[in-house]
């Protein structure tokens, strides 16, 4: 039986694994392809990419779906495989990690900080849909990474909450001064989402455009 995810983080450091997405390009696999598709493709791959980090003393390792929702997935015409893709990623990390390792289902932000197509309540239906499917399998919490808004954050943690207990942990991308693209400081985004129950928030700064 495996412990409690949350007494285990009040109690210990867990140290998580890195970006799968890099790992993969590193590995010479080329970027403009799905690597979501190789949960179902190239099983064996991830699930390595998953034992590496684990070797290396990952305590926490994420799911390969961070671009496994229905609009992402529609630029390669998988749009239909969304359920599959994330139960497969699923049912991966949960093999890789064994009884002492644990696993948290990856949901990435879908506007990505841009202006594009989707409504927000096309964002409902389709953070409920992987969510949904990442649920069905074994994982011990879910991860909201790189979103560089409040309002996006705001709905899926909605979502999460709706079909969920389990711990969520809330990940922004902020800008040079500590800002989301909607303007909220960092602390304002944190003190929001406090109430509405994630259990760990995290940041990272965007880096200056201009500068690189």
């Amino acid at each position: 039986m495996r412990p409690d995810l949350r007494q285990t983080w009040q109690n210990e450091v867990l140290i998580g694994d890195g970006a799968m997405g890099t790992y993969l390009h590193q590995l010479g696999f080329s970027v403009g392809i799905s690597y979501e598709e190789m949960n179902i493709t190239r099983p064996e791959v991830i699930q390595d990419v998953h034992r590496r980090y684990i070797d290396a003393g990952a305590r926490l390792i994420e799911t390969n779906t961070f671009s496994a929702n229905f609009y992402k997935l529609s630029k390669f015409g998988l749009e239909g495989q969304v359920a599959d893709i994330n139960r497969a990623a699923a049912r991966i990390a949960r093999q890789a990690a064994g009884p002492n390792v644990f696993v948290a289902g990856g949901v990435g932000t879908i506007r990505g900080g841009k202006r594009i197509n989707v409504t927000d309540q096309e964002l409902v239906k389709y953070f409920e849909e992987q969510m949904s499917a990442l649920l069905a399998e074994d994982v011990d919490a879910l991860i909201l990474e790189t979103f560089y808004d409040l309002k996006e954050m705001r709905i899926a943690l909605g979502r999460a909450r709706h079909l969920t207990s389990l711990p969520v942990i809330c990940q922004f991308a902020v800008d040079q001064l500590g800002r989301t693209l909607d303007g909220y400081t960092i602390e304002e985004a944190f003190g929001i989402l406090q109430g509405k129950g994630p259990m760990c928030l995290a940041s990272t700064v965007i880096p200056d455009q201009k500068a690189l």
